[in-house]
């Protein structure tokens, strides 16, 4: 019993921490995003690199990897922004490992400590007979608390884990989305205006 209250009471530690800072808001903001866009489409890519370093997160880290090479060529850009974003998107999947195993492991311990119980009740059988019916069902009833407790545990673990995984998966591919669309603009605007874009990307790499 001792080892599954444990767990329950990281269950419940583990799911506040991931609600708190797997929200939409604290992983990638859309104001940050559209402000951003707005100013690479905009031509002004030392201020959007700025904007970055001002607001950090998930999606600032990712897309400033690209912006602040941005005058060595599309590719590397590219590159950069997939190398930040395997990175930064690890720290999305914190602690989930563990909810997953406590999730799998729970009814285990359960059932472990129902088998050993249900020994000790048939040892004392073994020993006294079976003539004290309240004392075995009391120890049987004593044993199968283990099991019960461990899907207690185990059902909203398995939950939590299912839902913060869809979740992570989603915001992974908003993240790639969002921050390729950046860089795919910083060079469609080059194309329209190649000295004022790589300009700005040649002042912010010298900064």
């Amino acid at each position: 019993m001792y080892p599954l209250l444990l767990s329950s009471f990281l269950v419940v530690a583990i799911v506040v921490e991931r609600a708190i800072n797997l929200r939409a808001s604290k992983v990638l903001s859309p104001t940050t995003a559209q402000r951003v866009s707005g100013l690479v489409e905009g031509g002004r890519l030392d201020r959007a690199i700025k904007v970055c370093k001002e607001h950090p997160g998930l999606f600032s880290s990712i897309v400033l990897a690209g912006l602040e090479i941005a005058d060595r060529g599309e590719v590397p850009a590219k590159e950069a922004v997939e190398d930040a974003g395997r990175h930064e998107t690890a720290r999305l999947s914190r602690y989930l490992t563990a909810l997953g195993t406590i999730a799998a492991v729970a009814p285990l311990m359960g059932l472990f400590g129902t088998v050993t119980g249900m020994i000790n009740v048939f040892r004392t059988i073994a020993e006294s007979g079976v003539g004290h019916a309240s004392e075995l069902s009391g120890g049987i009833s004593q044993a199968l608390v283990t099991t019960a407790f461990g899907l207690l545990v185990a059902i909203p673990a398995l939950v939590a884990y299912n839902y913060f995984q869809a979740r992570v998966d989603s915001m992974i591919t908003d993240l790639e989305r969002e921050s390729l669309r950046v860089i795919r603009a910083v060079y469609l605007v080059s194309d329209d205006e190649p000295d004022g874009t790589m300009a700005g990307a040649s002042a912010a790499g010298g900064n």
